[in-house]
């Protein structure tokens, strides 16, 4: 049921007191950042619901204004008590949800319905409406930022650094609805910006996965917004390095998993709506590159239309609306019959071969790995290989069990693999 009169204003003015309270003690202790960033109006809006993911759609806002948050596949969970929220919480013992808790992702229903979406509840929220849910959102980013500033524990530290790239740049979408609905962006929340990115920027690893990306779009959607241009040049330049070792020169990804080759799919077109939007040229060679890692990823996807589960790779299906117009996904999406078929035998200098001898789409299928060591996203499969006689599955790959478990050990390791001897 939406929120109507009396119910928006004492939530508005709950929210706003608790935010006012958060941001004088924040003001007191002094700005981490510069705040003296003239923010300015983006052309039309540069963040978007998929700069938010699954932890939107796992809390709706009935359940945040309720106290409850669930994140990393778990049921949620009471962290919310009269409007604190217990950033110690960690109620599963696991990294992972204390890592996911600290990105403030599940903020995100929060955020479309202030960008005035319907959201999860198929309401299109009233301007006062979409003003309520924004001063929910940033009395809880207050409470964060406060939580951030004190003294946190080792476990807590780490946390906050395993999702430091996502919390980025959930709290510079909040900051551009800042700009959208009140007309400029609140000093604390500009100040606030400015720690999270320069963490960022001092511990970015030039890793050539998607952990780069993830770290650079908030510095890049920041220094659109807010007219930071060191901000731009350090994010393209990071950007520019990233498109040519994350995917190679044949379309094969440096994740070793065809799993995060779909993610990574997922992640790019993100990065060329922000350049266009903010006047940045877009790497001559980034087109063809994900033209080629589709070309990859439908050369590893079984005759049952999902991608062959090597390295990190859970059962998925490619994320073929990202490129509509690319021949081999339309081959792949289509089950063969249009697009352009993948060769009867591809070999790929990353160590993959993919195998349709018959060049149909539900006939005979087998992969076999060899190459580099295990890295990043992969396991220890070299000389492994999967085998679907006639588009049967008969030798398979024991799959990704998720990063928390300790079966995943086991799973990544070469008893687990289909090796040749």
């Amino acid at each position: 049921m939406p929120r109507h009169g009396r119910f928006v204003t004492l939530r508005l003015a709950a929210a706003v007191a608790v935010t006012a309270s958060l941001t004088a003690a924040l003001a007191a202790s002094g700005p981490a950042f510069p705040t003296a960033y003239a923010a300015t109006v983006a052309p039309t809006r540069l963040c978007a619901g998929d700069d938010w993911g699954g932890p939107a759609n796992a809390n709706p806002w009935r359940h945040l204004d309720a106290g409850y948050v669930s994140v990393y596949g778990k049921p949620a969970v009471r962290v919310i008590l009269a409007g604190r929220v217990d950033w110690g919480a960690n109620p599963y013992s696991n990294a992972k949800w204390q890592a996911w808790f600290m990105s403030l992702k599940w903020l995100g229903d929060y955020y479309n319905k202030s960008a005035g979406r319907m959201g999860i509840d198929m309401h299109t929220p009233t301007h006062a409406e979409r003003i309520a849910f924004l001063e929910s959102a940033l009395s809880i980013t207050a409470q964060y930022a406060a939580f951030s500033s004190g003294p946190r524990t080792a476990a807590q530290i780490a946390a906050q650094q395993a999702t430091d790239g996502h919390r980025a740049l959930a709290i510079v979408c909040l900051a551009e609805q800042d700009e959208i609905l009140n007309g400029s962006v609140r000093p604390w929340l500009t100040s606030l910006i400015g720690t999270e990115l320069a963490t960022l920027i001092s511990r970015q690893r030039r890793l050539p996965w998607n952990q780069t990306v993830e770290d650079m779009l908030p510095v890049l959607t920041a220094g659109c917004l807010l007219g930071n241009q060191d901000w731009t040049d350090t994010a393209t330049r990071l950007l520019d390095e990233v498109s040519l070792t994350n995917i190679d020169s044949e379309g094969a990804t440096v994740e070793q998993s065809l799993g995060y080759a779909n993610y990574n799919l997922r992640l790019w077109p993100r990065v060329l709506r922000k350049y266009a939007l903010c006047g940045v040229g877009t790497p001559a060679n980034l087109r063809g590159r994900l033209d080629l890692l589709a070309a990859f990823m439908t050369a590893g996807t079984t005759p049952a239309g999902t991608l062959e589960q090597l390295g990190d790779t859970a059962a998925q299906v490619s994320s073929y609306v990202v490129l509509p117009d690319n021949a081999s996904f339309a081959w792949a999406k289509s089950r063969g019959t249009t697009g352009q078929a993948p060769p009867l035998e591809a070999i790929y200098t990353a160590g993959y071969v993919f195998g349709r001898p018959a060049g149909t789409f539900a006939g005979d299928f087998y992969t076999v790995r060899f190459g580099p060591q295990r890295n990043f996203h992969g396991q220890r499969e070299a000389t492994a290989f999967t085998w679907w006689p006639s588009g049967r599955p008969l030798v398979v790959d024991t799959g990704y069990p998720g990063f928390s478990s300790a079966a995943r050990h086991a799973y990544q390791s070469a008893v687990y693999q289909n090796g040749v001897t």
